[in-house]
């Protein structure tokens, strides 16, 4: 049942006219609104022929398909009646006839007339309501009856969309989000003028604070359609909204997928908004003394990659860290996982393979080399840990340049048009990748570590040149019924980057003493 405060289903007691009188008959309808429509004046002695027609609503099927159209037609001429007429045509969308509710749900923007606006922010209400139907013909109606409200008074039916965003169920709630983000990502502007898109932020903003992780990227999609992003002041608030949904107060969770998933996507969301006027710097902290401690318990590869991307992200645009040295620490007992000591035995190191994951050891190399800059006794302070470091950067630089010449010649055979395609397009990310770590590993090997290279980091250049499109949010086809739950607990679907391999053998490492040896490398990794 249709409900809101001033429909007579939502207010006992009200006096109902079709319970005075029987339904008339069709003629009888087609007599009335005859008469009506040749009146110009003096409406109010013609009052009773369309209270009439306000009775057909309980006649028979084509009646009420009439009277929806007459009430909907002659309603601004009796404004005394039109709390009678607004019930009258939501009883029709309540009725068990598909047909009927389709005429009645395409009349109900018409009562929404220039003089008669109040009504609507409630018939916006209303046909929110009716989202949830498992007709799609049904649903197109509505949807169309929702953007023609939209043109009359956006305002206005924002008012009511988010009247049921905020308290309807779960599957009116998806519907309305999605209504709405698919509408301005179609019409934008055209939808929206200055009120009410001061109005749609404030009330996504007084939604982001109980949302799923996909009802935060619709939210977070519509807010970049705004001109809220446009300014400094705007992108600071973007990037917080996404720093309050990650709920850095709390302690990571390297067990929990979920929270993993959450802190994931509201990086990559809040990472389009940092810059040089807006800072990283809270979320960057989380990273180095919360997650990366961790960082070896989670289990998903992807995962792993996706946070160390973010990682170095987050030090392009870091500020001033109050555990400076702790923070370097930490992203130095990450880094070394993936920078392994060269073997001792030249034998065994011959017929060993070793495995080295090239896009982690960017993003650590880079980030340490950021951060180390503002605790630079990190290394100097402590000759055994700098003697073990340089071990590590002089084996893990040898196989880098095997791989880096490899890829290289590979790229000298191809054409333009060849290295357009995927798989090329991975060797030519594993280029600029290994490119970046000669350079960054070059600078660590100075004499005391220096750290004034300047990168460009492997996935942000690639990004840049090829100029790639973020790929825009879809929908199922099918609209699915979810299971009702709180919203802080509904599902998180999260996009998921492609993520490519490239595989070489190396064999040119040598030994600390001169003689030739060292372990081959396989399944090299770039994401």
């Amino acid at each position: 049942m249709i409900k809101f405060p001033g429909h007579r289903n939502y207010i006992k007691g009200t006096k109902t006219l079709w319970r005075m009188s029987a339904a008339p008959a069709v003629e009888t309808l087609y007599q009335h609104a005859e008469i009506l429509s040749a009146t110009n004046s003096n409406f109010t002695e013609h009052q009773d022929k369309f209270k009439t027609i306000l009775l057909g609503v309980k006649g028979s099927e084509k009646a009420k398909r009439l009277a929806s159209q007459f009430i909907a037609r002659f309603f601004p001429k009796f404004p005394e009646l039109a709390n009678e007429s607004l019930d009258a045509i939501l009883d029709l969308c309540d009725d068990d006839d598909i047909n009927i509710r389709k005429q009645a749900i395409k009349d109900l923007p018409l009562l929404c007339r220039e003089e008669m606006k109040e009504f609507l922010p409630k018939i916006a209400d209303v046909l929110s309501q009716l989202l949830q139907t498992d007709d799609p013909g049904e649903l197109h109606i509505i949807q169309n009856s929702l953007v023609s409200l939209f043109r009359k008074d956006p305002k206005g039916t924002i008012i009511g969309l988010f009247s049921q965003i905020k308290n309807g169920g779960d599957i009116v709630r998806e519907r309305a989000i999605k209504f709405l983000y698919l509408k301005l990502q179609a019409e934008g502007s055209d939808l929206l003028d200055k009120q009410s898109e001061v109005l749609l932020i404030q009330e996504i903003k007084s939604t982001l604070t109980d949302c799923s992780a996909k009802e935060f990227q619709l939210f977070m999609t519509i807010l970049g359609m705004t001109k809220l992003p446009s300014s400094v002041n705007g992108q600071t608030e973007m990037a917080e909204a996404a720093m309050t949904m990650a709920e850095l107060d709390k302690p990571f969770d390297s067990s929990n997928k979920e929270s993993i998933d959450r802190l994931i996507h509201c990086g990559e969301t809040a990472a389009k908004y940092f810059s040089g006027r807006v800072g990283s710097t809270k979320f960057f902290q989380y990273f180095c003394l919360n997650v990366l401690p961790e960082f070896h318990m989670i289990v998903q590869n992807d995962a792993q990659t996706r946070i160390l991307k973010l990682l170095a992200i987050f030090a392009c645009y870091v500020g001033t860290m109050s555990q400076a040295k702790k923070a370097t620490s930490n992203i130095y007992d990450t880094l070394i996982l993936f920078m392994p000591l060269p073997p001792d035995d030249i034998d065994a190191a011959n017929n060993s393979e070793t495995e080295f994951e090239f896009t982690k050891v960017e993003c650590l190399l880079y980030t340490f080399h950021v951060v180390a800059r503002h605790a630079p006794d990190f290394l100097t302070e402590n000759s055994v840990l700098l003697k073990d470091f340089r071990l590590r950067l002089q084996y893990f630089a040898r196989g880098n340049q095997g791989c880096m010449k490899k890829l290289k010649e590979f790229m000298d055979k191809k054409s333009e048009s060849e290295l357009q395609s995927e798989e090329n397009q991975i060797k030519l990310l594993a280029h600029r990748s290994t490119t970046n770590i000669g350079i960054l590993i070059k600078d660590l090997f100075h004499s005391p570590p220096s750290y004034k290279a300047k990168i460009v980091l492997s996935w942000k250049q690639s990004q840049s040149a090829q100029k790639i499109k973020r790929k825009a949010i879809t929908f199922d086809k099918t609209e699915s019924s979810p299971t009702k739950s709180a919203n802080t607990n509904r599902s998180r679907n999260l996009y998921a980057p492609p993520t490519g391999k490239y595989s070489s053998s190396i064999n040119n490492y040598n030994s600390r003493n001169g003689k030739n040896g060292g372990g081959k490398s396989k399944n090299n990794r770039f994401y």
